[in-house]
C-alpha cells in the first residue's frame, strides 16, 4: 500500500508531462496537466499523513551491483521527505494551474507545462532516492529542465545569455556534486544512503572535508549563494509561473541535500563553520541586493539569495530542523509573492488613497508596546525551555514583531483599541512562531546540535546588519550602493588591454571651454525637437491612453511613421503578409485596394500575348509576396538579373531623415561588430530604474530626495565600477570635467564627438528613441514637477551621452587607437556600401512569377516593359505597400459601417413615456450594453464622456494623494475632499496599520527571516483557496464618493450650474425628461493586474466612473441647480430623479448607487430598470464570451474579475475603429460589435457649434489617442507596446513596469491586451470619425482649432460628415471642399469569416 501511494505521487507529474505533450488541443493539454499535477499533490498529502502516523516507507525496486558501487533504485520516504514531496507537488500543481490561464494562447505554453511536470518528477526522484546515485540523477535532470524553463523565451538575446550562464554554473555544481558523492561512496563501495549515513564515521577526515567542500559548492550553486548567485536574478526574464516554481521549489533542493546528508555535514571537519560562513555572507549580501532594488520581482529574487543563505547558515549551526521549517515556509511564501506580484501596483494605489499617518504616538505608548512584544517572546522561549537554536529564533521573532509594531503605531490618530489589538496580535504571532518551530522540529526528528557560541556569533552578525542598515539608509556609501546595485560588484568580461599588453589609456576629457555661447540654447532646442518623437508616459496607476507620436501630430502620419522607422527601427504597420491574409479572409477586397491606389500613370503593359493595365500590375505587387516571398526559381532569377543589368539606373525613393547621422555607438557597432548601443541601454535603463524608483527602495540611491537625475548621477557616477567591464578608465575624471548643467554637458559631448550642430536634433532623437519608455516618462515628469523624482529629457540625454562617450571611447582606443570622433572613426573603418538603386533581381523574378510570365517571355520582353515592371515594384516598396494596405483596410471598414448604418432596419422606439433615460460613457464597451438595454425595455440611451462634465479631483478622507477624474486633455477645476464619519476613518486607519505592520516585518533586515515562515502559513491558505476557486476572490471596488455637501464646499453654485448645463446641452437632453435619468459610468474589476487602470474609464483619468456619475447625479438632484437650469431654459421637473450607476465591464453587471435617496414612488421603476439592466448584461456576456479566447461559457465571465492568473479579464477597447457623434436614431438597432465610440449630438440646438466643438476637441481627440495607442501596440508590441505581461515586474511607487530583469520602462499596452497569442485581437486601423451635422458647423470647428485640422489633414484619423437632411456621406477634400463618398454597392463581408490557412510560403503573423 505504501509503495503504491508513492507510485501514485510519482505517476501524477509523470502523466502530466506526457499529457502536456500528447494531447492535441493546447488548452485541453494544459487542463489535463494541471489536473494530474493536482492529483499528485493530493496523493502527496495522503503520503504525508501516512508517514506522520507511521514509520518511514522504504522500498527497493532494484539493486544494481554490476558496475561500480552497488546502489538501490526505489523510494525512501521519512517525515521530512514526505513534507518536501508535498511541498514540491503542491507548488507544481499551483504553478501549473496558474500557468494554464496565465499563458493561455501562448505557443510555448504546452512545453512549459511539460517541463514543470518533468522537473517535478526529477525532483521527486531525487527526494525519494534510497541511494546517492539516484539522488544525483534526479538532481542533474532537475537542473537541466530548470535551464529549459529559464530559456522559455529563447528568442530574446537576454534570455539566451541567462540560460547559458545558468547552464555553465549548473555544470560546475553537478560536477562538484558527483565528485563529493563519489568520495563518500568510494571507501565502502555501497552507494545506498542508509549505508553512507551509517558508516560516515569510518571515513578519514580529509576525505570527509573534501567531499563536504564539494557538496557545499554544489549546494551553493543551486541555491544561488555568493559568488555563484548571478544566475538567479537573470531568470526573471522567464514567465512569472517559472519564477515562482524556481524561487519557491527548485532552489530549495540545496537545503534538502544538506539536511538529508546531515550526518556527513556534521562529521566533516570544518564543514559546519564553512557552511555557516557561506550562508551568512549570502544572507547579508542578499539583504543588501534586495534593499536597493526598485522593482517588485527584482526585490523578491534578491531576497531569495538572502533566505537561502540563512537556511544554509542554519544547517551550518546544526539547526537542521529549523532549516527544514524555514525551507517550507519560505517556499510557500515566495510562491505566493511571485504569483501575486502583479497586484502590488493595485496595492500601492489603494495605500495612496488610505488615510496618511498624522505622526507617531507618544514615546511611552511605543515603549509599552515594544515591552509587551519582547516580554511575550522571552516568556514563550523560557516556557519552552531555552536552547541555543531557540534563542536565535527568539531574536528573529522579536525583530520582526518590533518592526511590525513600530510601523503600525506610527499613526497618532490610530484608535487605542486598534493599537492594543494589533500589539497583542503581533505578540501572539511571535509566540506562536516559536511554539510552532519547536513542535515542527521535534516532529521532523532531524539532527540538532547547535553551539551557543556559534549562535551568538550569528545573532551578532544579524544585529550588526540591522544597525548598519539604519545607518546606510541615511548616510549611505556610494561605492557600497553601486556594489549592491550590481549584485555584488562587476568583473571585466572582455579583454581590455591591446594585443601588446599595455594598460588601456584613460579617456580623452572633452574641453568645455570650446563651447559656443549659443550651444546651450541650441541643445535645448534640439532636445525639445527630439522629445517630440516620444509620447509622455504617465505613472501606471493613472493609466491614460496617448498617441506614442503625439509630439509629431503637426506632420502627416506617413512622414511621422517613416521617421520612426528610420530613427528607432520600429514597425509602424502590419507586415504585408498579414494584410494579404486579410484579403484572403475577405476583410479587404480588390475593390478596396483599387479605390485607394493612386491613378495609374502608365498605360497597359504587354506581357507576351496579353496586356495588363497598370492597376492590375500594382494589384499583383500587392497581392503576392514580391518583396518578401520565398526564393524564385533559379532560371527565372538568372534572367531577371540579366534584364535588370541592361536597364539604366533608377534612383531609389528617399525616406525622411535617411541621411541623418548614426550615433557614435551605432557607428562603432556597425564597424566593429560590438554591442555598445545595447550596453549603454542597459546602463542608462538601470540608472533610471534606480533614480526614478527611489520611493520603492528600502535603501534608495544616495542623495537628497529632490535632487535631479543628472545632478545625482554626476555626483555618484565616479564610484560606479560597471564601466570597467568595457575597459573604461577615467570615468570619474570625465564626469567631473562635464558642466553641471545638463544642456551644457550635452553640448560638450556633441562637440567632442564631432556632430555638426545642424544634425544635433536627429542625433538626440536617435538617442532618446533607444529607450522611448524612460524618455517618455522624463517628458511627463518635466511637465509635472514634484510628482516624483526629478528628471527631464535633457538629464537623460546627458547621462546617455556620457556613458556612450566612455564606452565608445574605450572601444575606439582599444580596437582602432583613435579618439571617439565620428569623422576619425568613419575614415578608419570600411565604409558601408550604398544600397543598390532600383530593385533586386529576386523581386523582379517574383513579380514575373506573380504575373505568370515564364522564363522565355521575360527574356524576350522589351526593355521598356521590364522597366515598367521594375518601376511598379519600386513604387510599391514594403513600407509603401503597408500604407496602401492600411488605407484599403480602412476603406473596407468604412464601407461596411456605412452599409450597416444606411440599410433599412427596424429601429426600436421606446413607447412614450420611457421608463428611463440612460446616459452612458462613450466607451466602445457601452455600445453593446446600450443596444441590449434598448432591446430589453422602454429605455432611451445617450452617450457622453464618462466624467459627465465634472472636471474635478477627489481626495478621500486623510489620503496623501488625490485622483483626477477628468480626461487627460483637461485640468481639474476643483479639488473635492471627501468627508466621512469618524468611525469609518478609524476603521480605515486600522486596516492601514495592519498593512504597515506586514510590510515592516517583511522589510526588516533581521525579522524578515522569521517573517517568511509565518507568512508561509498564511500563504498556504491563500494558495489553496485560489487554486480551488480562482475566480471567487474578486477585489472589492471602492465605490465611496464625496457627497453633495463636499462638492458644494469645492465648487460654487454657478460653477455647478455651468457644468450641468453644458453636459445636458451637449448630450441633447434638455426636455422631455423621463421619471428616471441614469448616469452610468463604467469600471473594470480585475485581480493581480498592473494594467487595471487601462480597463477603467479614460475620461475619468484612468479611474472607475461610478464616482463621477454619483457627483454629477448629486449636482443634478440639487433643487438650487434645477432652479438655475430652469432660468436657462432647461426644465428638469421635480418628478424626475437622477440616478447614478456603474457598469462593470468584466462582469457586465450594473450597480446602482444611493438608492436610499430615491423617492418612494419611483422605487418600482428603479426595480424594473434594475431588471432590464441585468437582462441586458446577461445578453452582453453571451456576445462577449464568443469573442474571448477559448470561448468561455457566459456565466463564467464574472469569475475572470477575481482570477489572479487571468491576463485578459476582458478585451477592453480592443477593436475600436470608429467614433460617431449623432442622434441615437442613426445607430439604434445596429450591432456595431463594440467597436464604436457613440457620442450623442443633435445639431438642431447647436447653432454656433459650441457643443460640436466640445465633442470634436475633447472626446474625439481622446478617442483618436486611444485608437492610436492600440494601433501602435498591435503593430509593434515590443517597442511601441508593453510586450508580454508574463515577465512584467512592477517598478517604483506605481511608476510602471519593466520586462524581466530590467530594461526600458514599458509603454503602451501589453501583448495580451491586443492579441490572443496567435493573432491580433485588434485590427490596427486609424479612427474613423462620423459626424452627423451640417458642413458649416464642422468647418467652423475645424477653422477654430488648427490642431484638430492637422489631425484630420495629416491622416492621423479619418473624418466623414453625414448630411442630416440627405444622408450623404462626405469627406474633406483639398481647398476646403467636401468630396461625396459613393454608396457601397457591393458588400462582400458583413461579418468576419473564419480564416483560411495561409499559403505555405507565408508564416502566421505573431507579435
Amino acid at each position: 500500500m505504501d509503495v503504491a501511494l508513492v507510485s501514485v505521487v510519482l505517476a501524477g507529474p509523470a502523466s502530466a508531462a506526457l499529457g502536456a505533450l500528447t494531447v492535441p488541443d493546447p488548452r485541453r493539454a494544459a487542463r489535463v496537466a494541471s489536473a494530474l499535477l493536482g492529483f499528485g499533490a493530493v496523493a502527496a498529502a495522503a503520503l504525508l499523513v501516512r508517514v506522520a502516523t507511521g514509520p518511514a516507507v522504504p522500498a527497493v525496486l532494484a539493486r544494481v551491483d554490476t558496475i561500480g558501487p552497488a546502489f538501490s533504485v526505489g523510494v525512501r520516504v521519512d517525515r521530512f521527505t514526505a513534507l518536501f514531496v508535498l511541498l514540491v507537488c503542491g507548488l507544481a500543481a499551483v504553478v501549473a494551474g496558474y500557468a494554464r490561464r496565465y499563458l493561455d494562447g501562448e505557443p510555448g505554453a504546452r512545453a512549459l507545462q511539460a517541463r514543470v511536470a518533468a522537473a517535478t518528477v526529477a525532483t521527486l526522484v531525487m527526494a525519494t532516492a534510497p541511494s546517492l546515485v539516484q539522488l544525483a540523477v534526479g538532481w542533474i535532470a532537475a537542473g537541466h529542465l530548470l535551464v529549459g524553463l529559464i530559456g522559455h523565451y529563447r528568442d530574446q538575446p537576454r534570455v539566451r545569455v541567462a540560460a547559458r550562464r545558468t547552464r555553465r554554473l549548473f555544470l560546475v555544481g553537478d560536477v562538484a556534486l558527483v565528485g563529493g558523492l563519489a568520495l563518500l561512496v568510494t571507501p565502502s563501495g555501497d552507494a545506498d544512503l542508509a549505508a553512507v549515513r551509517a558508516t560516515v564515521g569510518d571515513r578519514p577526515g580529509w576525505l570527509l572535508a573534501v567531499a563536504g567542500a564539494l557538496l557545499l559548492v554544489a549546494a551553493g550553486v543551486r541555491s544561488a549563494q555568493v559568488p555563484a548567485h548571478r544566475w538567479l536574478p537573470s531568470t526573471l526574464d522567464a514567465p512569472t509561473p517559472v519564477s515562482a516554481f524556481l524561487h519557491a521549489g527548485m532552489v530549495n533542493v540545496a537545503g534538502f541535500l544538506m539536511i538529508t546528508l546531515a550526518p556527513v555535514v556534521t562529521a566533516a571537519p570544518a564543514m559546519m563553520p564553512a557552511m555557516a560562513l557561506v550562508g551568512l555572507v549570502a544572507a547579508v549580501s542578499g539583504l543588501l541586493f534586495a534593499a536597493v532594488r526598485t522593482d517588485v520581482k527584482g526585490t523578491l529574487a534578491r531576497s531569495t539569495i538572502a533566505q537561502m543563505g540563512f537556511m544554509l547558515a542554519q544547517c551550518g549551526l546544526g539547526a537542521f530542523g529549523l532549516a527544514a521549517v524555514h525551507l517550507v515556509g519560505h517556499a510557500v511564501y515566495k510562491a505566493y509573492a511571485f504569483l501575486s506580484a502583479g497586484g502590488s501596483l493595485q496595492a500601492q494605489t489603494r495605500d495612496a488613497a488610505a488615510p496618511r499617518p498624522v505622526g507617531p504616538p507618544p514615546a511611552r505608548s511605543r515603549a509599552l508596546a515594544a515591552t509587551a512584544v519582547v516580554a511575550a517572546v522571552l516568556a514563550t522561549e523560557l516556557l519552552l525551555g531555552a536552547t541555543a537554536s531557540g534563542a536565535l529564533g527568539a531574536v528573529l521573532a522579536a525583530a520582526a514583531a518590533l518592526a511590525a509594531v513600530r510601523s503600525a503605531l506610527a499613526d497618532r490618530a490610530l484608535p487605542t483599541r486598534a493599537a492594543l489589538t494589533l500589539t497583542l496580535a503581533v505578540a501572539a504571532l511571535a509566540s506562536a512562531y516559536l511554539v510552532a518551530g519547536r513542535v515542527a522540529t521535534g516532529w521532523l526528528a532531524l539532527p540538532t546540535g547547535t553551539s551557543p557560541l556559534a549562535v551568538g556569533v550569528a545573532a551578532g552578525v544579524l544585529v550588526a546588519v540591522a544597525v548598519a542598515g539604519a545607518v546606510l539608509r541615511h548616510r549611505g556609501s556610494a561605492a557600497l550602493w553601486w556594489w549592491a546595485w550590481h549584485d555584488g560588484g562587476v568583473r571585466p568580461r572582455r579583454r581590455v588591454a591591446p594585443a601588446g599588453g599595455t594598460t588601456p589609456a584613460a579617456l580623452t576629457t572633452p574641453r568645455a571651454d570650446l563651447l559656443d555661447r549659443s550651444d546651450g540654447a541650441r541643445v535645448v532646442a534640439a532636445a525639445t525637437a527630439a522629445t517630440d518623437h516620444v509620447g509622455a508616459v504617465a505613472p501606471l496607476d493613472a493609466f491614460v491612453a496617448v498617441n506614442p507620436l503625439a509630439g509629431r501630430e503637426s506632420v502627416p502620419f506617413a512622414r511621422a511613421t517613416a521617421e520612426l522607422r528610420d530613427l528607432a527601427g520600429a514597425r509602424t504597420h502590419l507586415p504585408a503578409a498579414e494584410y494579404r491574409r486579410w484579403l484572403r479572409d475577405g476583410r479587404v477586397s480588390r475593390a478596396d485596394l483599387t479605390a485607394v491606389l493612386p491613378p495609374p500613370v502608365p498605360g497597359p503593359v504587354a506581357l507576351g500575348h496579353r496586356r495588363v493595365d497598370a492597376t492590375a500590375l500594382h494589384l499583383a505587387v500587392l497581392e503576392h509576396p514580391v518583396h518578401d516571398g520565398p526564393p524564385p526559381p533559379a532560371d527565372l532569377l538568372a534572367v531577371a538579373r540579366r534584364r535588370l543589368a541592361d536597364l539604366p539606373a533608377c534612383p531609389r525613393p528617399r525616406t525622411p531623415d535617411a541621411d541623418g547621422p548614426l550615433t557614435l555607438a551605432e557607428t562603432l557597432d556597425r564597424a566593429l561588430g560590438t554591442r555598445i548601443v545595447a550596453d549603454v541601454d542597459d546602463l542608462v535603463a538601470g540608472w533610471c530604474a534606480a533614480h526614478l524608483g527611489r520611493p520603492a527602495a528600502r535603501w534608495p540611491v544616495p542623495g537628497p530626495a529632490d535632487e535631479g537625475c543628472w545632478a545625482r548621477w554626476r555626483r555618484l557616477a565616479g564610484a560606479d565600477p560597471a564601466p570597467a567591464r568595457w575597459g573604461v578608465v577615467g570615468l570619474a575624471a570625465l564626469v567631473d570635467a562635464l558642466p553641471p548643467a545638463p544642456e551644457q554637458a550635452v553640448a560638450v559631448l556633441l562637440r567632442a564627438v564631432g556632430v555638426p550642430p545642424a544634425a544635433w536634433s536627429t542625433y538626440l532623437s536617435r538617442s532618446l528613441l533607444r529607450l522611448p519608455g524612460w524618455a517618455g516618462h522624463a517628458r511627463w515628469a518635466q511637465a509635472h514637477p514634484g510628482a516624483g523624482p526629478a528628471v527631464s529629457p535633457l538629464d537623460l540625454l546627458a547621462v546617455r551621452l556620457t556613458y556612450e562617450y566612455a564606452l565608445a571611447g574605450a572601444a575606439a582606443q582599444r580596437h582602432l587607437e583613435l579618439p571617439p570622433v565620428l569623422d576619425a572613426i568613419a575614415a578608419a573603418t570600411p565604409t558601408t556600401l550604398p544600397r543598390a538603386a532600383g530593385i533586386t533581381p529576386d523581386v523582379l523574378a517574383r513579380l514575373a512569377g506573380a504575373l505568370d510570365v515564364d522564363v522565355a517571355t521575360l527574356a524576350c520582353l522589351p526593355g521598356e516593359t521590364v522597366a515598367l515592371l521594375r518601376d511598379a515594384a519600386l513604387r510599391l516598396t514594403p513600407s509603401r505597400q503597408s500604407e496602401v494596405w492600411l488605407a484599403a483596410a480602412e476603406h473596407a471598414y468604412r464601407r461596411r459601417l456605412r452599409h450597416r448604418l444606411d440599410r433599412d432596419v427596424d429601429r426600436p422606439s421606446a413607447p412614450a413615456p420611457a421608463l428611463a433615460q440612460a446616459v452612458f460613457c462613450i466607451d466602445v464597451r457601452s455600445e453593446g450594453l446600450r443596444r441590449h438595454l434598448e432591446a430589453a425595455g422602454p429605455v432611451d440611451t445617450y452617450g457622453f464622456a464618462g466624467f459627465f462634465g465634472l472636471p474635478v479631483r477627489t481626495v478621500t478622507a486623510g489620503a496623501r494623494r488625490g485622483r483626477d477624474r477628468c480626461p487627460v486633455l483637461m485640468r481639474p477645476v476643483a479639488t473635492v475632499e471627501e468627508t466621512r464619519a469618524a468611525h469609518e476613518v478609524s476603521r480605515r486607519r486600522s486596516r492601514q496599520a495592519w498593512r504597515r505592520a506586514y510590510a515592516a516585518a517583511k522589510a526588516d533586515p533581521v525579522g524578515a527571516f522569521a517573517f517568511v515562515e509565518v507568512a508561509g502559513v498564511l500563504a498556504t491558505a491563500a494558495l489553496l483557496l485560489r487554486a480551488v476557486a480562482p475566480g471567487r476572490f474578486a477585489p472589492a471596488a471602492d465605490h465611496t464618493a464625496p457627497t453633495a455637501a463636499d462638492l458644494a464646499a469645492a465648487m460654487t453654485l454657478d460653477e455647478q450650474v455651468y457644468y450641468a448645463e453644458a453636459t445636458l446641452r451637449t448630450v441633447g437632453l434638455t426636455a422631455g425628461f423621463a421619471p428616471l435619468v441614469l448616469l452610468c459610468g463604467h469600471g473594470a474589476t480585475s485581480a493581480n493586474n498592473p494594467y487595471a487602470a487601462a480597463l477603467d474609464c479614460g475620461a475619468c483619468g484612468g479611474n472607475r466612473g461610478g464616482v463621477s456619475a454619483r457627483l454629477a447625479a448629486a449636482v443634478l438632484n440639487r433643487p438650487e441647480v434645477r432652479a438655475a437650469l430652469a432660468e436657462r431654459g432647461i426644465h428638469l421637473p421635480d418628478g424626475t430623479h437622477v440616478l447614478a450607476g456603474e457598469h462593470d465591464t468584466v462582469t457586465d453587471e450594473v450597480r446602482l448607487f444611493d438608492l436610499d435617496a430615491v423617492p418612494a414612488r419611483l422605487l418600482p421603476a428603479v426595480g424594473e430598470l434594475s431588471g432590464r439592466l441585468a437582462e441586458a448584461g446577461a445578453r452582453l456576456r453571451v456576445e462577449r464570451a464568443a469573442r474571448l479566447p477559448g470561448r468561455p461559457r457566459p456565466h463564467r465571465l464574472p469569475r475572470r474579475a477575481g482570477d489572479w492568473a487571468q491576463v485578459r479579464p476582458e478585451w477592453a477597447l480592443a477593436g475600436n475603429a470608429a467614433f460617431i457623434a449623432a442622434p441615437r436614431e442613426l445607430t439604434a438597432g445596429v450591432d456595431l460589435g463594440c467597436r464604436t465610440f457613440l457620442h450623442s449630438y443633435d445639431h438642431t440646438g447647436d447653432r454656433d457649434a459650441t457643443a460640436l466643438e466640445t465633442i470634436m476637441t475633447g472626446p474625439l481627440v481622446v478617442a483618436a489617442w486611444i485608437n492610436l495607442q492600440y494601433y501602435f501596440s498591435t503593430v509593434d508590441p515590443q517597442r511601441l507596446g508593453a510586450g508580454t505581461k508574463t515577465v512584467h515586474t512592477v517598478l517604483g511607487d506605481a511608476l510602471g513596469v519593466l520586462s524581466g530583469s530590467g530594461g526600458d520602462l514599458r509603454l503602451g499596452l501589453p501583448l495580451q491586451s491586443v492579441g490572443d497569442g496567435t493573432r491580433p485581437a485588434h485590427d490596427p486601423l486609424r479612427l474613423l470619425a462620423v459626424i452627423q451635422a451640417p458642413h458649416h458647423l464642422v468647418d467652423a470647428v475645424l477653422g477654430r482649432n488648427p490642431g484638430l485640422r492637422q489631425l484630420v489633414d495629416g491622416g492621423w484619423m479619418s473624418l466623414t460628415v453625414v448630411d442630416p437632411r440627405t444622408g450623404e456621406w462626405t469627406e474633406p477634400a483639398p481647398g476646403g471642399f467636401w468630396r461625396p463618398l459613393p454608396a457601397p454597392h457591393v458588400v462582400t463581408v458583413t461579418e468576419l469569416p473564419a480564416r483560411r490557412p495561409a499559403p505555405a510560403e507565408e508564416k502566421e503573423y505573431t507579435a
